[in-house]
């Protein structure tokens, strides 16, 4: 086969083949072949409308080209004549790029050469490969794609599949959102019961379903929470509510036996050496009687010297013995031997197989203060067991504070009482007025509430009340503790650690005696005597009169029954003439609180010129001002 060249009978671009037979010597089969074929392969295996294929040699002589008017252009060299184009007068650009850019003769077999090359037109991916063909020449493969036709396909495809993308988000952003919108709506409704929970909230429970198993789980987890703090908080609530202790008791079995669904129950406070019953309820529902209860049996507890509780299941039970040994609730069934400890009573259980739930009840410092044992038909489960755990220590804290709160009470109590009887004893002839007082104002009180009509038909008095009536009653003369006795015991208006009636009376008979000694005096200086001891008459009369005027405002209202003093009356008148009783009047004046009323004093009198006794000492011994036994020394 020879190399391929231009046939120079019809100008067609080929390759002549010749054969010489074995069997024929001498004779030589010979062929010429055209290449136009090839050419029209090229056509076919185009990539795009302008890409460009070639067959050329070493010296970039065109053999083949899809493009076969171009081919068939004859060139004609210097000597006349005819040859194939080459590369670079090929008429096509981008071939005429490849001819100068590569050397194609440097190629080796199987070797392949890429490159991008630029026309002014356009930008072409370029690639020669060297052909393995046994021929005379070595032949190439010239392929050159246009970048802008290679890539155009791409382009729209891209640009189809940006809209189309854009199309999907936007139409998937909507419904992402409502598909968003639906998943986070049950979660933001979890979120608000959340912020319900935290404001303590609990008007509500939790509705929410989801077709998302993990929201479902949540929304149940929360309903179960919400549930659960708003039973603690209505429990803690209702036990804080309750006042007295006598009610709080069988208050706090009852929440407890609701809370676990046990058919009955018994509750025990410990007293230092034993667990006392202090109520119980029936598998009925039914407080157990009093004389029942108190039939039942105290559950010894010793101490030992440290303090340390020693528990003996043959004494507490199993049950109650493990809760109190361990500090924590214990379920299990109840056995025998529980019975047999706690001689629980027949309508407390059942004889049917039973579950016992033990719980400790211990204050903020871990002390014991009481245990309940609860009786159910069914097993407990964990997280009622929990929140029993629980709630035991808020039965426990309350407990205690309302035994404290009662104990306080008791010593306030206590101390009224004390007030009351130390102003009691301190006022005997009262007769135990602070202790009266509280009856009578009970009395009068609940008068006023019964009433239906008049004023009082609205009047009601509440528990604290009557309470703060009681205290009143019996504290409204607690003053009478720091009050000096002299002014609780007044009986004068002088009267003060004594009665002062008598310095008042010491200074009129001063002022007497100066008057006497002035009227001495002047009769030593020679002056009528009768004139002179007419002056003095006349000025103790006028003294008379004023201290009669004091004694007569000093007494008080109150009658004492103690010796009383006439002021115008004297004990050592002669003549019985001048005895007459007191006047209506009532002038006299306590001498002083129990004193005997037969108690004698001597009355200092002095005898006047006119043969008159003048009063010297008011002190008579009279009772109640029976003045009696005195006489007047002169009209008043």
């Amino acid at each position: 086969m020879t190399s391929p060249y231009l046939f120079f009978s019809d100008r067609q671009v080929g390759v002549t083949v010749a054969y010489q037979p074995p069997a024929a010597p001498g004779v030589v089969i010979g062929a010429d072949i055209q290449l136009q074929t090839l050419s029209s392969l090229f056509a076919e295996q185009k990539v795009t409308p302008r890409s460009q294929l070639a067959l050329v040699d070493a010296q970039g002589t065109v053999f083949a080209h899809e493009d076969s008017v171009q081919l068939a252009r004859l060139n004609v060299d210097d000597q006349g004549r005819p040859t194939l184009a080459r590369l670079d007068n090929f008429g096509v650009d981008i071939l005429a790029k490849v001819g100068v850019a590569v050397d194609l003769s440097a190629l080796s077999v199987a070797e392949r050469w890429r490159a991008q090359l630029g026309t002014e037109a356009d930008q072409w991916h370029v690639t020669v490969e060297h052909l393995p063909l046994n021929l005379g020449a070595p032949l190439y493969l010239v392929m050159a794609v246009s970048d802008r036709e290679l890539m155009a396909q791409a382009r729209a495809q891209t640009r189809a599949a940006g809209w189309v993308t854009l199309l999907i988000v936007v139409l998937s952003v909507p419904i992402t959102w409502l598909i968003a919108r639906r998943i986070a709506q049950p979660i933001m409704a979890l979120a608000q019961e959340a912020r319900e929970i935290s404001r303590f909230h609990f008007d509500h429970p939790v509705r929410l379903r989801s077709w998302i198993l993990e929201v479902n789980t949540l929304a149940e987890a929360m309903a179960k929470l919400k549930s659960t703090v708003q039973r603690f908080l209505d429990i803690s609530g209702t036990i804080a509510a309750e006042r007295h202790f006598e009610r709080l008791l069988p208050r706090l079995l009852d929440e407890m036996v609701s809370v676990v669904d046990a058919s009955s129950g018994v509750l025990y406070l410990y007293d230092g050496a034993a667990l006392k019953p202090a109520c119980a309820r029936q598998y009925d529902g039914t407080p157990l009687a009093a004389n029942a209860l108190a039939a039942m049996p105290e559950i010894a507890l010793a101490r030992d010297a440290y303090g340390v509780l020693h528990t003996d299941p043959a004494l507490q039970g199993p049950a109650l013995a493990k809760a109190l040994q361990q500090s924590a609730v214990v379920t299990q069934a109840l056995h025998p031997d529980d019975l047999r400890a706690l001689r629980l009573p027949d309508d407390v259980h059942r004889q049917l197989p039973m579950e016992v739930l033990a719980v400790p009840l211990l204050n903020r410092q871990g002390e014991l203060t009481g245990a309940m044992v609860l009786l159910a038909l069914e097993p407990s489960d964990v997280d009622k067991v929990s929140f029993i755990g629980a709630l035991s220590g808020t039965v426990s804290v309350t407990l205690e504070a309302q035994a404290l709160i009662r104990e306080q009470k008791d010593l306030f109590d206590a101390f009224i009482r004390l007030i009351a009887n130390a102003v009691d004893a301190k006022s005997a002839y009262t007769g135990g007025h602070c202790a009266r007082v509280p009856e009578l104002a009970h009395l009068l009180a609940q008068a006023a509430c019964d009433e239906s009509t008049g004023p009082y038909r609205h009047f009601q008095l509440q528990e604290a009340g009557w309470e703060t009536l009681r205290m009143a009653a019996w504290l409204h003369d607690c003053g009478k503790v720091t009050t000096p006795e002299h002014v609780v015991d007044k009986a004068t208006k002088l009267e003060a650690i004594y009665n002062r009636i008598h310095e008042v009376r010491m200074r009129f008979e001063l002022l007497k005696s100066e008057a006497e000694a002035d009227a001495l005096r002047r009769r030593l200086a020679g002056e009528d005597p009768q004139a002179v001891q007419t002056a003095l008459d006349q000025t103790w009369a006028t003294l008379d009169e004023e201290f009669a005027f004091v004694a007569r405002c000093a007494p008080g209202a109150a009658r004492w029954t103690t010796a009383w003093v006439c002021p115008w009356m004297s004990c050592s008148v002669p003549s019985a003439a001048w005895r007459r009783p007191c006047p209506p009047a009532n002038l006299c004046w306590p001498t002083g609180r129990n004193m005997a009323s037969n108690a004698s004093r001597a009355t200092a009198s002095r005898r006047t010129t006119a043969g008159v006794f003048a009063w010297r000492s008011p002190n008579c011994s009279t009772t109640r001002a029976s003045c009696t036994t005195c006489g007047w020394l002169a009209a008043p």
